[in-house]
């Protein structure tokens, strides 16, 4: 039996994936419920993840990241990079930078680290492409690793909506000569609130399609809440690229008071694992707290104690593992916050900029290019060699899907490189990096 990952609440993160590259044994931030970023009054600014170290009886700095923004706005803040520090010989050192591209609408589309590889030269370890449909929903989900002949799509997800609130999540891996197939599946069963009631994995066999039952997911929540499966699609939509940061292996949203995990097995379903959720008066998410069976009961193994601040922001997360009939502390999340009136002005006719996306990326034979303004209108798209060398040009729509070959424009196939798009309208141009491989 194995543990169904629940990709929609961003279980496949960039960190984790930036880990593996760097030789990581195991994700370095510790997954958060997906709760704590809703209805935010603050827009984060750090978060440091701190070890405790029993033989020294103290906290020990491990990680620490740092947000940037292009664009606040009162529902989300949109995140222009974040940097990633680690701890080590007492000093923080920087690991690597994500970056993010937006639509015109504010969701994004592409997120991508860059490590320093020599002075001022980077390299692209992790690029993740995200689309949308026209409301805005997520639907597909494809994410690039370093591998042996550079960026490489190791995982792709697609979302399939049979109405405007209701939703099937398949998850692809790669098999051998490049053969992508899905092994595994999630449905949704809703409450009479349009809730999710109950989430049922199911697996493949490599090579077919032949569907069985794994795992389920039974979600409880309190007389209080009122949300639904349209909020947790659009919340999920909207904050893709904190949730990258901030995710979870839960499948909770909204004021949950208890989800029960279970697998198939002999006709019935068993449960092996299930979370119990505490609130205090002003309805905040104060603990969370995980149990296993211990047959005719169950028994505590760990918990996350949540803390806020006077504005309702979720400031300090305290993981303890329960042992020898005490808890005992694992680690802690600080967070910090800016006020919206502290980020710059100058900051908010990003909003009107020209957004691009191109996918795949990178790519071999051809791209698409998508160029987006709010204004809408023509678009110029340019392609440029890394010698500034024009070799294609484009005149688009707004929100046009122009495909590129990976010719020049005498219709001469270009070499393997890394090229520069930009997008002008009006004079305001904006750049995207393409590869191309061999």
């Amino acid at each position: 039996m194995k543990k169904a990952i629940i990709i929609i609440l961003g279980v496949f993160l960039p960190i984790f994936l930036i880990g593996s590259v760097l030789g990581n044994t195991r994700p370095n931030l510790i997954k958060m419920d997906t709760n704590i970023l809703r209805n935010l009054s603050h827009a984060p600014s750090q978060m440091i993840q701190q070890e405790w170290i029993s033989y020294l009886n103290s906290w020990h700095n491990e990680v620490k990241i740092t947000f940037e923004y292009s664009r606040i706005d009162i529902e989300v803040p949109q995140i222009d990079h974040m940097v990633y520090f680690e701890y080590h010989d007492g000093e923080w050192l920087e690991m690597f930078r994500a970056y993010a591209d937006y639509n015109a609408h504010g969701y994004i589309t592409h997120l991508y680290a860059q490590m320093e590889v020599a002075p001022s030269e980077y390299m692209n370890i992790v690029e993740i492409n995200v689309e949308y449909n026209s409301q805005n929903h997520l639907t597909t989900f494809e994410g690039y690793q370093m591998g042996d002949d550079g960026l490489e799509l190791n995982y792709a997800m697609d979302i399939q909506y049979n109405n405007w609130h209701d939703m099937i999540i398949y998850q692809y891996v790669c098999y051998p000569e490049d053969e992508w197939e899905a092994d595994l599946k999630q449905t949704f069963e809703l409450d009479n609130q349009n809730r999710i009631a109950s989430i049922t994995i199911y697996y493949a066999e490599p090579g077919t399609q032949d569907w069985y039952m794994g795992d389920k997911i039974d979600t409880i929540y309190r007389p209080e809440d009122t949300s639904s499966s349209v909020d947790f699609i659009e919340y999920m939509s909207k904050m893709m690229p904190i949730l990258y940061l901030f995710g979870d292996d839960t499948s909770s949203f909204g004021m949950v008071d208890e989800e029960l995990w279970s697998y198939w097995e002999d006709n019935t379903w068993i449960p092996y694992e299930k979370y119990v959720h505490e609130y205090n008066s002003l309805l905040q998410n104060t603990e969370k707290t995980e149990y296993y069976p211990s047959y005719p009961s169950w028994e505590q193994c760990y918990r996350e104690l949540m803390t806020y601040d006077d504005h309702g922001n979720l400031t300090q997360i305290t993981g303890e593992d329960y042992r020898y009939d005490n808890w005992f502390p694992e680690f802690r999340v600080m967070l910090s916050y800016i006020p919206w009136s502290d980020v710059s002005d100058e900051l908010m006719p990003a909003i009107d900029k020209v957004s691009l996306q191109a996918y795949p990326q990178p790519f071999r034979d051809e791209v698409n290019l998508i160029a987006e303004s709010k204004a809408g209108g023509a678009i110029t798209i340019d392609i440029f060699n890394l010698k500034g060398q024009h070799v294609r040009s484009f005149d688009a729509a707004s929100g046009q899907n122009v495909i590129w070959d990976g010719k020049d424009a005498h219709g001469k196939t270009l070499p393997a490189s890394v090229y520069l798009m930009r997008a002008n309208q009006d004079g305001i141009s904006t750049n995207k990096k393409l590869i191309k491989l061999k």
